[in-house]
């Protein structure tokens, strides 16, 4: 990963951050509970995700943890193939990988041209578009024979 396109990514962010007004919000406002929730939507760091969940209050956190498709992935009947980045600010990658890990026949793509961030792909170098193109040829050819 070049510094530049880690550099767009941070200004991408930052122009797309759908929680961008929650920066406003002054300290000590909020109760604790309240907080930990802005906390973890304020949140840009993948590295600070789990750390963050992990202090929402039981409940929120619990149902989360209901709605995550982890929970019953190894129940599917078909293959998937999951695109994913392992530094988008809003899908922390460790979901894509407790997916792979209960899913029976689930594929990660890692490529930093996957982003909840946008509304399509966007290859921003070789590497990145070879591993999107894989993914496709590997999906169409299961599509056509399954």
């Amino acid at each position: 990963r070049s510094l530049s396109t880690n550099k767009q990514r941070g200004r991408d962010f930052a122009e797309n951050n759908p929680f961008a007004s929650l920066a406003d919000i002054p300290e000590g406002v909020l109760d604790s509970e309240s907080e930990s929730i802005i906390n973890l939507l304020k949140n840009s760091d993948p590295e600070r995700y789990e750390k963050l969940f992990r202090g929402l209050p039981d409940e929120i956190r619990i149902t989360l943890e209901r709605l995550s498709p982890a929970r019953n992935a190894q129940e599917l009947k078909s293959r998937v193939e999951l695109g994913v980045s392992e530094s988008d600010p809003l899908v922390p990658f460790a979901q894509a990988e407790s997916l792979a890990q209960t899913a029976p026949d689930l594929k990660i793509t890692i490529s930093d041209a996957f982003s909840s961030m946008q509304s399509k792909p966007n290859p921003t170098n070789l590497s990145d578009f070879i591993r999107l193109d894989t993914m496709f040829v590997r999906a169409l050819y299961e599509i056509r024979n399954g």
